[in-house]
């Protein structure tokens, strides 16, 4: 910072939390030998976190520390103590030839850590950074730096994308965040009337690929219907923001990276505004990621199999779902948006109790073991519409407590009820209404009935419907009904604001019975997986049978799926506190809320979050992310498929969590 300069720094006296009292100053070029003292004392990890080894720190200070004092495009602060060493820095840089964002820095000893140090000095940092310097200031975090994230966040910056950080000397490739925070320099946007942009794509594999949704792969044997994808942006000038549906059964974590990175890249204006990506959860779409393979490592190369990689697929779906968004931000038109609320009955509770205690997803009821349903069912179906200026009807989200799983068993690509509610909604409104598909906490509701079967299967003959047919006619119903009740109210000039936390939620904590359970199933499936390999190795030739993966993918998947509860109990073993990190996307239009969290989410996380949430209605968002099940307290006392250990790396304790985290950003959304 050059001397004239300095005048937008000056030193400040504080108290940390054990009532030391330090100064936070500039850098000056003699605190070289102070600097070097502090190097030597960061840690190990504390320097995979920062800008390098202590050694390496060290080496570099007689070059950083006069480029950090006299350099004209740097703000670098320092702890100081009365004594005179020095205790911790932060700093933010930016290019000459670039003076639109900087990047940011910061290391605190460890003397000091814990004791408010790292706050205070970010604090007086971005608050010099408001009145000096770019508008935007970026910096990355490690993903296992959870103590980071939250400094961070707090003093309001924002996950931009997740990356790769390249191995260094010091430390292997690690995962980030790259994150930016909107300074005061920042020029100040005036409202303007809304914007509305739409866009859709097909994203159908044009190869095989297993299907997932079943323990079993599945391979495509009937013609697809076309799985899509749906991108809406939302624009005031003041504030953007941008939602995009799948047809997917989660929004995988090799995908949303990825796609994160590139929106950043393609649409840059999109960075200020949060984007809630989710997936519609069909059982009938296509699979992604190692994490979710269904044949063993190589198998696919060595018997030379017709089968898309997954990563392909991945990268074809990041393409087209960031051809969709940037369409929807170059075709913005002037419009409106409304919002309702109406009711169908779509989902149902898939979760039943015996009179012993025990719950079962799926499976009879009609027997005398059969006490009651488990849960709650939530019949309501949250409308967003937008219009052009004529109040012509463009598009609807349309947030349904159901995953779309009539079909789930089929070998064919499909959206399943999705595709006939898009159909019959066009039909209603247009062939070029934009229709788009929000899946709301369901991880225990299906679009299934456990009781009264044959009745309404006799209503569907006589309406000369099937299931799905019949679930859509009632979705269209109350989707007409809303918009109809709802257009007299559309406005060009909704509040859009947005908002993100990212928290980690703690493991669900397994015991020594768990692991012994997960460790015998997995012994036995990796039986069941050599004895498969065994036989195809000695017969290739039945690669060529119908269906030849069923029970070698049905027995990778199972063992995935139990090791998982191996590899979660020996992290717990080294770290009690092992924890997953989630991050949670708001979005406010007008008097509505959007929130977003990546699980399986039960439906009584839901109405905890509805019935304290202070906007009109709150449209929660599943399966933003790749998550999995994660259960009510009331479903882990009676057990079964999707809540117990292999279920679930995530549990009450964290469900809980995920409410309160949800309800602080809300509140911090409705009170902006």
């Amino acid at each position: 910072m050059i001397p004239e300069d300095r005048k937008f720094a000056s030193p400040r006296r504080v108290t940390l939390r054990d009532g030391r009292e330090v100064t936070i100053r500039l850098i000056e070029t003699n605190d070289l030998p102070e600097m070097i003292a502090f190097y030597k004392d960061v840690t190990v990890i504390d320097g995979v976190y920062y800008r390098g080894s202590p050694e390496t720190l060290v080496a570099g200070a007689p070059k950083w520390v006069p480029a950090a004092a006299d350099n004209p495009y740097m703000v670098c602060l320092i702890i100081a103590a009365d004594d005179g060493s020095i205790h911790g820095e932060a700093w933010y840089q930016w290019r000459e030839s670039d003076k639109s964002n900087s990047l940011f820095g910061i290391c605190i000893r460890p003397t000091m850590q814990g004791q408010g140090a790292g706050r205070l000095i970010m604090s007086r940092l971005m608050e010099i950074g408001d009145t000096y310097g770019p508008p935007r200031m970026n910096l990355t975090v490690q993903l296992p730096n959870t103590r980071a994230w939250k400094l961070y966040t707090s003093l309001g910056f924002r996950p931009i994308h997740e990356q790769m950080r390249p191995a260094r000397a010091d430390a292997p490739e690690m995962p980030e965040f790259y994150m930016e925070r909107v300074m005061g320099t920042a020029p100040k946007r005036e409202r303007k009337p809304l914007q509305v942009g739409w866009a859709t794509t097909d994203i159908t594999p044009q190869r095989p690929v297993f299907i997932p949704g079943q323990f079993h792969g599945r391979l495509p044997e009937y013609p697809a219907e076309p799985l899509t994808a749906t991108a809406l942006v939302l624009d005031n000038n003041e504030a953007c923001s941008a939602f995009i549906s799948c047809d997917l059964v989660s929004i995988f974590a090799p995908m949303e990276p990825k796609l994160r990175a590139k929106i950043a890249a393609a649409v840059p204006e999109l960075k200020d505004g949060a984007i809630i990506i989710n997936a519609t959860h069909t059982h009938t779409g296509a699979v992604m990621g190692e994490r979710r393979s269904f044949l063993p490592p190589g198998f696919r190369e060595k018997y030379n199999l017709d089968i898309m990689d997954s990563d392909v697929y991945c990268d074809f779906v990041v393409e087209q779902v960031v051809s969709i968004i940037t369409a929807a931000w170059q075709n913005r038109q002037p419009g409106k948006v409304a919002w309702g609320l109406d009711f169908a009955v779509v989902g149902r509770n898939r979760r039943w109790v015996s009179t012993a205690g025990k719950s079962t997803m799926y499976g009879n009821i009609g027997i005398p073991e059969f006490s009651h349903i488990e849960g709650f069912e939530d019949h309501s179906v949250n409308l967003l519409a937008t219009y052009d200026t004529s109040d012509k009807l463009t598009g609807v989200v349309v947030n349904v407590p159901c995953p779309s799983q009539v079909n789930e068993h089929e070998y064919r690509y499909s959206p399943d009820y999705w595709h006939d509610t898009r159909q019959l909604l066009r039909q209603e409104f247009g062939e070029n209404l934009f229709v788009m598909p929000q899946c709301s906490a369901a991880g225990d509701q299906a679009p299934r009935p456990f009781y009264d079967k044959d009745a309404l299967a006799r209503m569907e003959r006589l309406r000369n419907q099937n299931q799905r047919l019949a679930l859509a006619s009632r979705l269209t119903r109350a989707v007409v009904d809303a918009v109809a009740t709802i257009t007299s109210e559309a406005t060009a000039d909704p509040v859009i604001s947005s908002g993100l936390k990212v928290t980690p939620l703690p493991l669900n904590k397994l015991t020594v019975a768990d692991v012994e359970d997960a460790k015998k199933e997995a012994d036995a499936l990796a039986a069941v997986q050599d004895a498969e390999l065994k036989k195809f190795e000695q017969n290739p030739e039945l690669v060529k049978e119908p269906r030849w993966y069923t029970d070698i993918s049905r027995a990778t998947r199972r063992w995935h799926w139990f090791n998982g509860v191996i590899e979660r109990y020996e992290e717990q073993q080294k770290n009690p506190n092992a924890a997953r990190v989630v991050t949670i996307h708001a979005i406010r239009v007008g008097d509505v809320a959007f929130v977003s969290n990546p699980f399986e989410l039960y439906l009584d996380y839901a109405i905890r979050i509805k019935a304290r949430s202070p906007f009109l209605q709150t449209f929660v968002v599943q399966l933003a992310g790749d998550g999995t099940y994660l259960p009510s307290h009331r479903s882990t006392l009676g057990g079964g498929y999707g809540s117990y250990a292999p279920s679930n790396p995530i549990g009450p304790e964290g469900g809980q969590q995920l409410v309160e985290e949800t309800l602080t950003l809300l509140e911090s959304l409705y009170n902006k």
